[in-house]
């Protein structure tokens, strides 16, 4: 029920306040910063927290775990923050997505909360998707929601996990849809289209979008860019054998987070990933599936944000 989720979210929230308060010694101008929330609403989730009995010795409540193990990815990938949710108790090894898509959700209704416009660019991804259906609609006409990476299939279907227009309608701002396959037939194509008019002017505005949401693929056989029809089998097993771990924004990479020089690389569309790391990257990413292609991404330096599950940030933590 709606009115449940909103009181857990308040109960977190509350939780990660005192986390940053007690543990971290934050104090209540860093807190709000952190949260980025207002001084007066720290005030208040600090108030809570003690109120509900979770300020002890230690904080009670298992999103303090949570807490500890985004601090210290955050430390160690120099990353501005990350936050971690519970991992799913039915299925721990599984991707927690509703949770994720809550954590999402969140992050994503304070980013667009100023009356500032901003440019906010994305990625495809199940994750990112969930995330943006799990939002409340709340109108930002003044903020501009716009791809960084192609968004057709191979077969010309479009991709169903294409966020810009379902965070377009959700904010109802304005949308730039990059209409461009993610992995062009050639080389050669590529430079075709990189060289239309709309096609510059959407990726001049990428470049300078305020954040970009993106997803992080595994690349196993469940694959999402294999069962997209993203790539052929043909092209999947290549990949594989020459070491590919993980897939972002169309790019493949090995376990050091360097790209793979395959035929692929050259027909990737959409923004280099040079370019995503100058701009403040987020990615929603969790599940023990997702390790191998969370921490080569984090290895690359890609990221200024992370919102994954326990379950990966645990294994994150142990390969240091």
């Amino acid at each position: 029920m709606p009115g449940i989720d909103q009181a857990e979210r308040k109960r977190d929230q509350a939780a990660r306040a005192a986390w940053l308060s007690y543990v971290s010694g934050l104090t209540q101008d860093e807190i709000a910063r952190r949260l980025n929330v207002s001084r007066m609403a720290a005030q208040r989730l600090l108030a809570f927290a003690a109120q509900e009995g979770m300020v002890k010795v230690r904080i009670d409540h298992p999103i303090a775990a949570c807490m500890e193990l985004g601090e210290r990815i955050a430390r160690r990938h120099g990353l501005r923050f990350c936050e971690v949710v519970p991992a799913d108790p039915v299925a721990p090894a599984q991707p927690n997505l509703p949770a994720l898509a809550i954590a999402g959700a969140t992050w994503i209704e304070r980013l667009v909360d100023t009356d500032a416009p901003l440019v906010i660019g994305v990625g495809n991804g199940r994750s990112v998707r969930a995330a943006v259906e799990e939002m409340a609609s709340s109108p930002r006409p003044q903020h501009q929601v716009v791809s960084v990476t192609g968004n057709i299939a191979r077969d010309s279907s479009y991709n169903p996990f294409d966020v810009v227009m379902r965070l377009g309608d959700r904010l109802g701002a304005q949308r730039f849809l990059m209409p461009a396959p993610l992995i062009a037939e050639s080389a050669e194509d590529r430079r075709v289209l990189e060289e239309q008019k709309p096609f510059r002017e959407i990726m001049a505005l990428a470049a300078r979008a305020d954040a970009i949401l993106i997803g992080i693929g595994q690349l196993d056989d469940s694959a999402p860019v294999l069962h997209d029809k993203v790539v052929t089998r043909a092209e999947y097993e290549a990949l594989r054998q020459a070491g590919a771990i993980g897939e972002v924004l169309g790019n493949f990479l090995d376990a050091e987070g360097q790209i793979l020089p395959s035929p692929l690389r050259d027909r990737v569309i959409g923004l280099p990933l040079d370019a995503v790391a100058r701009r403040p990257a987020i990615a929603i990413a969790g599940g023990a599936v997702k390790v191998p292609a969370i921490h080569a991404v984090l290895s690359r330096g890609l990221l200024q944000g992370l919102i994954t599950d326990e379950t990966a940030a645990s294994a994150l933590v142990s390969l240091g």
